[in-house]
């Protein structure tokens, strides 16, 4: 009875790498490739993001953000979740969600004029169709 099973078992083994081996390569560039979401932020969203977002949702941002901006980790997410996040901060913006009105009571400063937050949500658009196009 054990030799049987051992039987199937390498025979569904052996049928799942093959299976493996007839798959076209860009399968696995486009693994790897997800893995690296190499992305520039322009100077004048840097600037933008800097006066207006990384206070609070910087690594060392001081405020109660649920999500923190690691440039670094960003970069290694699947591009499925990077594009996730980046429609996620361009929808915030366009909808006024971000600032918070909570926030901008306590700091007027921080009121983002319609340039700024177009320039945000161009910038997010422009990267997740680059990476889509990819």
């Amino acid at each position: 009875m054990k030799k049987i099973i051992l039987v199937f078992v390498a025979a569904f083994l052996l049928i799942g790498f093959s299976s493996f081996r007839n798959l076209p390569s860009t399968f696995f560039n486009n693994v790897a490739q997800s893995q690296q979401n190499n992305f520039q932020v322009p100077d004048d969203v840097q600037k933008i993001l800097d006066n207006y977002c990384l206070q609070c949702h910087g690594t060392e941002g001081s405020g109660k953000a649920k999500f923190k901006w690691n440039f670094d980790k960003m970069s290694g997410l699947k591009t499925s979740k990077f594009l996730s996040k980046l429609a996620k901060i361009s929808d915030e913006v366009k909808d006024e969600q971000m600032p918070p009105k909570k926030y901008i009571k306590k700091h007027p400063e921080k009121v983002m004029s319609a340039e700024e937050k177009q320039s945000i949500v161009d910038w997010a658009d422009r990267l997740a169709e680059s990476l889509i196009a990819n």
